[in-house]
């Protein structure tokens, strides 16, 4: 066993350094391209790349009478994924050539049971909290996710978690502790850690990744799921470690429900939070946004609708902010190539006052 899980190491070194090898069975190696990936199947390994290019231009139209367009390149990310030795022992890396830190994904990940149902995943990757944030960059309706999305979900973490589904996909678990100080914090800035749990339920059929509905789905699929998120931030006596965010005890709860069926999409999102800072009094800040998306040509174009609102402060009245959008997305052999335009309207009602935006983006997977 130990002669087969190196002859596929040394394999698969070989391939990415461009020498010409077999597979530990002796069979030539296999290579296949599908939606953007390249796909190398050995005898005892698996190996699995794609490329990702976001680039963007913004024309804005802030409230102060201020107008201005820039371009952009908003992603160029480069992901490695598969298995070596063995199929239940996963690995996962990816990095961002134009973000800071330059790692977003590195982890391992070990399904116990070989079924799915029990795996455990260690590194640095997403917590398990919200929709929308757990979402690809590249399956968003819109150009980029909501205020709200970008508010109450923070995405990638060091840590662990516990995770799986019971057979026939009809309910997902995902329980995770982590450092609570965000990607690329290499230590905890305190004695505490971001607990995060997230329940899915799908009694009809798999809704999927993506947030449209781009495979056309011939029945309704339904996904109901429930996030909580604890995080005390608020820095301990004798830690000298600064804090990555605000200094202050956060308390998250989250719901969201989709829906796909022949082209159509709608996505809701709620979220309820208590923050406690180091002085002062606690307080509320809520938050929720929906969206809806039909492919007007199956499989081709897409058009989306977004509404977004949340609450800073339960403690001052009348500081509400909105997000209201259209977007549009235009699909050349399914995710590879995408053009994407969409316009919102984002409202700060604290200050009387409303930013617009036009923004488009092409997007290259290969």
């Amino acid at each position: 066993m130990r002669t087969r899980h190196l002859s596929a190491l040394l394999a698969a070194t070989a391939l990415l350094l461009g020498a010409p090898t077999a597979s530990a069975e002796g069979e030539r190696p296999a290579v296949a391209w599908k939606d953007g990936k390249t796909t190398l199947e050995l005898g005892g390994a698996q190996l699995n790349l794609s490329n990702r290019i976001q680039i963007r231009f913004t024309e804005t139209d802030a409230a102060d009478g201020t107008e201005m367009g820039s371009f952009r390149l908003r992603r160029a990310r480069t992901s490695l994924d598969g298995w070596l030795g063995a199929k239940d022992l996963r690995f996962e890396l990816m990095v961002d050539w134009v973000d800071s830190p330059l790692v977003q994904d590195l982890n391992f990940n070990w399904d116990a049971t070989g079924r799915g149902s029990v795996q455990v995943k260690g590194g640095q990757f997403k917590v398990p909290f919200g929709r929308q944030e757990l979402t690809s960059d590249t399956a968003l309706q819109f150009v980029d996710r909501s205020i709200v999305s970008a508010e109450f979900e923070k995405g990638r973490d060091q840590g662990i978690q516990v995770w799986g589904q019971l057979p026939g996909s009809i309910l997902e678990y995902r329980l995770g502790v982590f450092n609570g100080g965000g990607r690329g914090r290499t230590t905890n800035d305190n004695s505490h850690y971001q607990q995060d749990a997230r329940f899915v339920l799908q009694p009809l059929c798999p809704v999927g990744g993506a947030e449209g509905d781009l495979d056309w789905s011939a029945r309704p699929c339904l996904a109901l799921g429930l996030n909580v998120e604890w995080n005390d931030a608020r820095p301990d006596t004798g830690i000298s470690a600064p804090p990555a965010g605000p200094s202050q005890k956060r308390r998250v709860i989250g719901g969201d429900l989709a829906l796909k069926f022949r082209g159509f999409s709608g996505m809701v999102e709620v979220f309820k939070r208590r923050l406690t800072p180091i002085e002062g009094p606690s307080y509320d800040s809520d938050g929720h946004h929906a969206q809806i998306g039909y492919f007007v040509i199956p499989r081709r174009l897409e058009l989306a609708l977004r509404w977004a609102s949340w609450d800073p402060t339960s403690l001052e009245p009348r500081d509400q902010r909105t997000e209201r959008g259209v977007a549009v997305s235009a699909f050349s052999r399914r995710r590879p190539l995408k053009l994407q335009a969409d316009y919102r309207e984002i409202e700060d009602q604290a200050h009387r006052s409303t930013d617009r935006e036009v923004r488009c983006q092409v997007q290259f997977v290969f």
